[in-house]
This record gives C-alpha cells, structure tokens and sequence, in this order.
C-alpha cells in the first residue's frame, strides 16, 4: 500500500471549498425579480414609449402610424430572461405575450397591446379656403382641442363647396362656426364627429347671408357641450339622429325647415328654440324623446305650423309660444309639470308676414297639457276663438299670475282653486281676464291678498268669482244687472266700471286699504257697502248720482283718504274748474246723506260737484279743502261736528251765499289766504271779508 499523500488530500478538500465559495459569490442580487421596466419602439426616426401598468405593456400611436418593422428596447431586470427575444420581433402591431423568468426562476408574464391614437390639432383650425380643406386633410389631424371654422364671411372669399374630406375627424372640442363662403348643400363630411363644443351658422343679428345649405345633419355627433345656433333660412331639414343631450342651447331659425330630426335628443341645458322668421314651411314640430329644457322653450312664427307634440317633457323653463297661427290645432304635452317661467301661449299670427289680431279658429282644446302643475311666472291663454275650456288648469298648484284675453268661445268655469299664487323674483301676482265673452265663472282660494285682479267683461257678459280677499280689483262691466261681490278686503285699490243700469252690491266689504274709484252710469241702480268702514286712498266716484230711486249704503264708512302715504285714482287738478281732486271726490244731481258716520277725510280734502245739499253730521276732520263747484241749488253744508279744515275752494255755486259755517276755521287761523277761492257764487267774500266778519251780504 502506497502512504496516504495529506499534502494532496487538503489541496482536493481546500479546492473543492473555494470553488463551492466562487459560485455562491456569484448569484445576483435580483435573482429574484423578473420585471420589464420600460418599452421603447423606434420607427421612420419616430419613438414612442409605452406605458407599463399591472403587467400590460401599452403602446399608443398615431393611426396613421404602422410598427411593422419597428426597433425594440426592452430594459428588463438584468439577470432574468425574456421570451421571445424582442429583438427577433418585426410585427409590433399584433398584441402578444412576453415571459419573463428570474435567476432564480420564477416567470413573470406581461402583455402588449397596441392602442391607436387619435391625431389631434392643440389650437383653432380655420380653413378659408379650398388649398387649406385639402393640407387639413393631408395631416390625418382627427380631434381639434380648439374652434373649426369653415369658410369666410369676407365679401371676395374664395367658395368651398366640397368638405366631404374632413370625415377624418371625430371631435372637436370648440364650435364649428360655418361661415357664408362655404356654398355646399350638407354638411358631408363632418358625419364622423361625435362630439363638439358648439355649432354655429349664422347668427339672430346676422342669419346667414348664403342659403345653399339646405341640409344640417350629423348623423354621428351625441355629445354637443356647447350650443346648436343655426340662423339660415334656406336650411330645409335638420337632422341630429343620436344627439341625446345637449348643454347649450339649441336654436333652428328658418322660413323653409320642412323636417325636424332629433329623435333620441332627452335634455336641452340651454333653450330650445325654433323660428319660422316669419314664413314656414312645416306643419308639424315633434320632439318624442326630450323631458327637460333648462332655459326658455320658444316656437315661433311659423304660418304653416299645425301641431306642437312634446309627448315626454316633464319640466321646461319659460314657454314662448306667442305667435302660433290662426290655424294651429293641437299642443301636446301630456306630461308636462313645471314651467320655470311665464308661459305664453297666443295665436295673433296669419300667414305671410304680418301679423293680425284675428284670433285662431282651430285650436278646440288644451286637454293635452292636463298635467300642468307649476308655472312660476306668467301663464297667458289669448287669442284662440274656438277654445271652449280650460279644464287642464283644475291641476295647477303653483302659480304666478294669469292671463286670459280672447277667449270667445271658453264658457266652462276656469277653476284654480288649487293654485297658490307665488310669483318669482317677488314680482306682483295678477289675474287678467278680459273679453272673454262666454266666460261666467272664476273659481280660486278665498284668500288672494297677494294677488291683483283685472276682470274686463265684454259684449254684456259678467264673470262670477268667489274669492273674498284680494290685493288690487279692477272689475269692468256693459252688463245691465247688479253685481253681488264676495269681497271683503281689498289690500291695495279697487276699481267697479259699471254698465248703464247696471250696479254693485258689495255688503262683505270692510275696507280698501288703497283708493276706491267707481265708475258708475247716470242710470245706476245699486251701491250699497253696508260694512265698509274704511278706504284708504282716494275715494272717487266718477259719474252722477242722480236717481232718488238709487239704492246706496255707506253707513258704516268713517274714514277715507287717511293713510300715510294714501294712494289716488286722481291726481291734480280738475281741467274743467280748476278745482283739485279731493281725497273724497263725489258728483250728484240731488241730495244725499251718503255717509252717516264718516268722521275723517285725508289728502286733499273733499271735492263735490252738483249737490242740492251735502251732509256728514259726523265729521270732524278734513285733512285739505273742501271744494264744490256747479251746484245751484246748494246753499248749506250740515257738518255740525267738524274741527279741522285748511281750505276752501268754491266756484258757481250759484245759490250759496251763507260762508258762517267757515267762521272759526278763519279766526284759528286754519284755513290761510292763499287757501281761501270762492269765485262765480251767489255772494264772494274775499279773505279779508271773513277776517271782518262779512260771511254773509249785507242786507
């Protein structure tokens, strides 16, 4: 046996352990990882970088822009692998799959995808003329960030009749503003966009002076964040086929639209409004899908339109439909709840350009609008002969003031007994009702102290009515009957304009806190306020009381015109005599002892004309003068109670010559000298003839 060599023994043993240290030496400190950290292709001197995000490799790019043979710089984790090998792929238009594997030999898989992106213009985009539409075309540009204005309004512009090339693009995100240079009749070639800012053609001040456009569509657009304006009035067919909203407002102005395509358009951010300028072409406006218009719903001028059917909308703002045509005969607008605004609806328009006070004969109904609920402005009804009822309004529950004027043929009660009364923007709330000839009944709430009523009856007719507090009433009548009036507080002025024979009969009555001016005919039969304790403003009484057969009852009436501030029918002077309009201010013929127990009289005193006598045996105060004037058989005041007088103010009292009863109000220095005109009397003392005691002459 050969001896054991130790020497070679630990040179195997120590060359085994440094080669067992070399390779642990040598494993990588990210053995573990296996991640691909950035993408980056090269192609026609052209990069283009790619998102990596949750493992997938997104590589956008122009669609214009092919990878076919595109250089690949893949920066992965350094110790792993990658399959396949970047550098061996030609093809970078197709999605695939890389594996990466660590050191260690974990796999990590990644996918590519390629998006291809739009081409867009940063700025305005103005192509005036034909050279700039084709180089717009040659730069594949697809989404404008700014304004795309087609044409010039220049008066030497050069004309573009062909955009059919800009199918390219898809959006863009200001107005498109065509302009009177641009002669086509489409608007081929912006049917590929989908969503725009706005869309200009003409303007209201300035409709488009060129009207070789005949059609407006965009078969494509669903999203206009902006306003539809189309001023033009050779544009005969509009068409938005999958507009559904839209932020702006949308605006059609044209005498020759014939056809109104937006079928699947639901809500309107702006106004909707559609003009006929005055002519028309279209008979029939129909919106099936819309069901809110922020802003203000106008159709108009129109002379050929029949029907309006809105059979969705739910709330709108205003509604203007003030010229509809003396031949309109349907409005639709069965679900129809709120009306942010005055509502008009009024036929005065015929056919052709002017317009005429004929009012429509065909419309028969409104029973289509029955669900109207609010309206916070005005709602106006005129003009329509043949319009038998308003039944529809029995829902309203809010309103702000209502106008009904011409409705010849409407007999049914117009009952809004529902309705409160709340007009926007604290404006005053009214009801206007006037030569509505059938009309004989208006039914409300009790209380309309915020409200003012204007009722001009017409062609001997009368509306009855049962509210009894009010804020203004004016109520006008030829009718020969007495009038029976619920009222029993009127909170600002009431105005009674009578018909010959004709009279009022108001007994609820308890006071008018502004002026009362009655209107009566020689012939008047009735006036009785047997509660009325209180007026105060003005009480004038235009016309005479001249029958002893008059029925009249003031008797529990003690003041009038005594309010801070008291309001007038009348202000001034009398043209006739120079006298002025007294705070009371009453004519007759014969001698009354209309007011019992009236104890003041404010403002500018009283002023009667023509009475035979004149007695208030419970006066105490008038306030400014007391005037009279062509009365020749007036001889006597009976006013044993009165104290307070400032003035006195008599011309042609023919038969008056007794001034005693003036006597202490010139010692106490009440009534003054510039205060004291009697003039064409049966005895004229100056001032200075009562200052010396001259009241009567000397016998």
């Amino acid at each position: 046996m050969k001896p054991i060599n130790f020497n070679l023994l630990f040179g195997l043993f120590f060359g085994i352990l440094a080669v067992g240290c070399s390779d642990k030496n040598e494993i990588p400190v990210d053995a573990d990882d296996n991640f691909i950290t950035s993408v980056v292709l090269s192609v026609n001197d052209k990069t283009y970088d790619a998102v990596i995000e949750n493992n997938t490799i997104t590589m956008t790019v122009p669609y214009t822009v092919s990878l076919d043979g595109a250089k690949a710089s893949f920066i992965y984790t350094p110790s792993a692998k990658i399959f396949p090998d970047p550098t061996s792929i030609t093809d970078w238009n197709t999605e695939r799959t890389f594996r990466v594997t660590s050191f260690n030999g974990a796999t990590n898989d990644y996918t590519y995808v390629v998006v291809k992106d739009e081409i867009r213009s940063e700025g305005d985009v103005e192509l005036k003329k034909n050279s700039e539409v084709a180089a717009f075309i040659e730069s594949g540009v697809t989404i404008i960030k700014g304004n795309l204005i087609i044409g010039s309004d220049a008066e030497n512009a050069e004309n573009i009749s062909d955009i059919s090339g800009l199918s390219i693009i898809k959006e863009v995100e200001g107005t498109i503003t065509i302009k009177n240079s641009y002669t086509g009749g489409t608007l081929t070639g912006l049917d590929n966009i989908t969503k725009i800012g706005g869309l200009s053609i003409g303007s209201e001040e300035n409709p488009a002076a060129n009207e070789t456009l005949e059609m407006v569509s965009m078969t494509k657009l669903n999203e206009v964040t902006g306003n539809i304006h189309v001023y033009n009035n050779g544009v005969k067919f509009v068409q938005f086929d999958l507009l559904k909203a839209i932020e702006g407002d949308f605006v059609i102005s044209s005498s020759t639209l014939t056809t109104l395509q937006i079928p699947e358009l639901i809500n309107v951010g702006g106004a909707l409004n559609i003009f006929g300028m005055g002519k028309g072409a279209i008979s029939t406006l129909v919106f099936p899908k819309v069901q809110t218009v922020k802003n203000s719903l106008s159709i108009n001028e129109i002379s050929t339109l029949k029907s309006i059917s809105f059979p969705e909308l739910i709330e709108t703002g205003s509604i203007n439909f003030s010229s509809l045509p003396i031949e309109f005969e349907k409005l639709s607008m069965p679900k129809l709840s709120v009306v942010n605004g005055d509502c008009f609806i009024i036929s005065n328009y015929i056919q052709g350009d002017l317009f005429s006070t004929t009012g429509n004969v065909s419309l028969t109904n409104l029973d289509e609008m029955s669900n109207l609920a609010t309206v916070t402005g005005l709602l106006s009804i005129c003009y329509f002969y043949e319009l038998s009822s308003l039944s529809n309004l029995k829902n309203l529950k809010r309103i702000g003031s209502l106008k009904l004027e011409k409705l010849i043929s409407c007999s049914s009660p117009i009952d809004i007994s529902d309705a409160v009364f709340s007009n926007e923007d604290s404006e005053e709330s009214i009801i206007r009702i006037s030569e509505c000839k059938k009309l004989q009944k208006l039914i409300t709430k009790d209380d309309l102290s915020n409200v003012s009523i204007y009722i001009d009856a017409w062609a001997n007719n009368y509306v009855d009515f049962n509210f009894k507090k009010v804020k203004n009433l004016s109520y006008i009548t030829p009718d020969k009957k007495v009038f029976t009036l619920p009222i029993e507080e009127v909170h600002g002025d009431f105005y009674f304009g009578a018909g010959m024979k004709s009279g009022i009969v108001a007994n609820n009555l308890k006071f008018v806190d502004g002026y009362m001016h009655l209107k009566i005919n020689m012939m008047a039969s009735n006036l009785e306020f047997s509660k009325l304790e209180k007026i105060g403003g003005q009480f004038f009484m235009e016309g005479a009381l001249n029958t002893p057969k008059m029925v009249h009852n003031f008797s529990n009436l003690k003041s009038i015109c005594c309010n801070s501030n008291p309001s007038y029918a009348k202000e001034g002077k009398w043209s006739t005599n120079d006298l002025p309009y007294g705070g009371l201010d009453i004519r007759s013929t014969t001698t009354y002892e209309l007011f019992p127990v009236l104890e003041k009289v404010g403002g500018a005193g009283i002023t009667i004309h023509g009475f035979s006598a004149f007695s208030c045996p419970e006066l105490v105060s008038i306030a400014g003068s007391l005037s009279a004037d062509a009365a020749s058989k007036l001889t006597s005041f009976d006013m044993p109670k009165l104290k307070s007088l400032s003035g006195v103010n008599f011309v042609k009292l023919t038969s008056f010559s007794d001034f005693s009863i003036f006597e202490p109000f010139i010692k106490d220095n009440q009534i003054t000298e510039p205060n004291w005109i009697v003039s064409g009397c049966k005895y004229n003392p100056t001032y200075q003839d009562m200052i010396d005691g001259k009241y009567k002459p000397a016998e």
